[in-house]
């Protein structure tokens, strides 16, 4: 990016340069000027954003999401729902976690072993993820709503 920008200012200012010597407007010269000094702002300004980026924590990208959405997905017969859907990368690291409403009947270890089902399929999905799934019972309006159907 470096380098393309030089290119880029260079070939502005050489531009510039043959528009004065063309036309004989000096008023070219700091319009060329303006033009390349926003280039090198904007230039500055990607390179800032992307050696910044992986020291902030971010979202992952919409992709990501509906990658684990589509998994959780696969899984949406053994759950009554998922909610509070959270992601963010730091650095190389993705943490995922989620809330995750079964029925009051799942005992413990079948809410276990659906946990780590899910985790591990994510984490085989998402490279460096880590996933916390929080499991909810469901409450007594959520049962009742679905006997009225």
């Amino acid at each position: 990016m470096h380098h393309l920008t030089d290119v880029y200012t260079s070939l502005g200012v050489f531009a510039g340069l043959i528009l004065i010597k063309v036309t004989g407007y000096q008023i070219i010269d700091p319009i060329a000027a303006i033009m390349v000094a926003l280039l090198i702002f904007k230039a500055a300004w990607d390179l800032t954003v992307k050696a910044f980026g992986p020291l902030l924590d971010a979202s992952l990208d919409s992709d990501s999401v509906k990658l684990i959405a589509s998994i959780l997905d696969e899984y949406q017969d053994v759950f009554l729902e998922y909610h509070e859907l959270r992601t963010r990368k730091a650095g190389r690291e993705c943490y995922i976690d989620l809330h995750m409403v079964l029925h009051p009947q799942v005992s413990i270890q079948e809410a276990h072993d659906l946990c780590d089902a899910i985790e591990a399929r994510i984490e085989s999905a998402i490279s460096f993820s880590h996933v916390l799934i929080h499991v909810e019972p469901a409450d007594i309006s959520y049962e009742t709503e679905g006997q009225e159907a």
